[in-house]
């Protein structure tokens, strides 16, 4: 019991990553940061920075927000985010064992998010997108709930489209993701989406995915709520866990 207690709830002395040049995904990017695992069991191992990066506040004023490290269309792209212009947020779920989630948010937009490649002139417009922590497998490894649930994995935040999200989530993984309403104005909807960003481009990478202290449910609680607590990192949908503390707080609709 005491072993499993350290297991869990004392920090790692190690970083948790470290900068890795031979870990560079191979096209021209100044926004990819090559790393690899710096703790634990896959201590050396790279990231995989052609899927996962930590996703980078670059610019910001009282109206719109650039982030780095998007990823759409299996490439990296910045993105012009007009904050008073989030028409909702959802709560999405995918469940990849049963009643057990990956939980993540999602933004829509009245007007577009505009992108620009990170490797080329291309351009593109996005009506909403997601913002995903979750647990960083090494690369060249599958997603493993065991790994994962005994702190062998960073905890990733990270800025996707839903494209991206169904491709590996539903065609690639045959999960069933789940769409749940949250009833936000608009200052709480400004309000999560910073507090995701912020997150993501302060603590994305720095941290170790925990079971029930650290993962993907007390993240986008946090994010919403401004805390956390043992029900709400429980990523179930059912009596207990995550929706039921959204809707005890009046949060869904």
């Amino acid at each position: 019991m005491i072993a499993w207690f350290f297991l869990f709830f004392v920090a790692h002395a190690d970083p948790v990553l470290q900068t890795a040049p031979q870990c560079a995904c191979g096209a021209t990017d100044r926004y990819e940061e090559p790393a690899q695992i710096g703790f634990g069991h896959y201590r050396g191992l790279c990231v995989d920075s052609c899927r996962f990066r930590r996703l980078q506040i670059l610019k910001r004023d009282a109206n719109f927000i650039v982030v780095g490290n998007l990823l759409h269309e299996n490439r990296f792209w910045t993105a012009k985010i007009p904050l008073s212009k989030i028409r909702e947020v959802n709560l999405e779920f995918e469940e990849f064992l049963p009643t057990i989630n990956h939980v993540f948010l999602r933004f829509y937009f009245s007007s577009p998010v505009e992108l620009t490649s990170q490797s080329s002139h291309d351009t593109r417009k996005l009506d909403d997108f997601v913002i995903s922590a979750e647990g960083i497998p090494p690369k060249g490894h599958d997603y493993s709930f065991f790994d994962s649930s005994i702190g062998r994995y960073p905890l990733g935040v990270r800025i996707l489209s839903m494209e991206e999200v169904y491709a590996h989530a539903v065609l690639k993984r045959h999960h069933r993701v789940t769409q749940y309403d949250l009833d936000l104005e608009k200052p709480e909807r400004i309000r999560a989406l910073l507090s995701a960003l912020e997150d993501g481009d302060t603590r994305g990478f720095q941290s170790v995915y925990a079971l029930l202290t650290n993962n993907c449910a007390t993240a986008a609680v946090g994010y919403l709520t401004g805390a956390t607590s043992f029900e709400a990192a429980i990523p179930f949908s059912g009596w207990i866990g995550t929706l039921h503390f959204l809707r005890a707080r009046g949060l869904m609709l």
